[in-house]
């Protein structure tokens, strides 16, 4: 049996390039802030019948705050703009 617990970030940032025409004024609202994660695990390695059978279980979470996600932001002005943006904290859960 055995357990883990991890957490990490990935830091905010913004973005590297702006589409010719892009409205400098408008560079603040493409800002991003950092991401966070706490991650768990939990899980068993078993081997029964002098390793005839061998069965391994584990269960994953991962539980996001401010995540990171590569949108596309409308601009009224120049259309369509790729950047990254914070979405809504997001919880995983993987049975494997």
């Amino acid at each position: 049996l055995y357990a883990q617990f991890s957490d990490g970030f990935r830091s905010g940032g913004f973005p590297a390039r702006t589409p010719p025409g892009f409205d400098t004024a408008l560079f603040d609202a493409l800002v991003f802030q950092p991401e966070f994660v706490d991650s768990y695990e939990i899980g068993a390695k078993t081997s029964l019948f002098d390793g005839a059978i061998r069965a391994n279980l584990a269960l994953f979470r991962s539980e996001y705050t401010d995540q990171q996600l590569n949108v596309t932001a409308e601009n009224p002005l120049i259309g369509s703009v790729p950047t990254v943006a914070n979405v809504a904290d997001r919880s995983f859960k993987v049975l494997n």
